[in-house]
């Protein structure tokens, strides 16, 4: 009997399974996205950097604090961004 990590591998290794391409938020893409954030925000000190281990995201930060991820998807050749923030409950102690 074949283990299912065998039977992943088949299938990879024989081109029946496609992996989407880890697609990269390159430098131009990160000071557009930065820019656009700055404006939309009203917030000049918001800052987007390379994330260090992941290609296909970035990292926001306000005031040099980590805040969010943005995440860079492309389906049928469209490119499109997702903001993704967590709010924690501490975070919301004394507001």
């Amino acid at each position: 009997m074949i283990s299912a990590a065998c039977e992943f591998a088949t299938i990879l290794n024989s081109g029946a399974l496609m992996v989407p391409e880890e697609k990269h938020v390159d430098p131009k893409e990160i000071a557009r996205l930065q820019a656009y954030l700055r404006k939309t925000f009203g917030t000049p000190s918001l800052e987007v950097r390379a994330r260090p281990k992941k290609k296909d995201s970035a990292e926001v930060f306000v005031d040099g604090e980590f805040i969010a991820v943005l995440f860079r998807e492309e389906e049928e050749g469209e490119v499109s961004y997702q903001f993704q923030m967590a709010i924690l409950d501490v975070d919301l102690e004394g507001v």
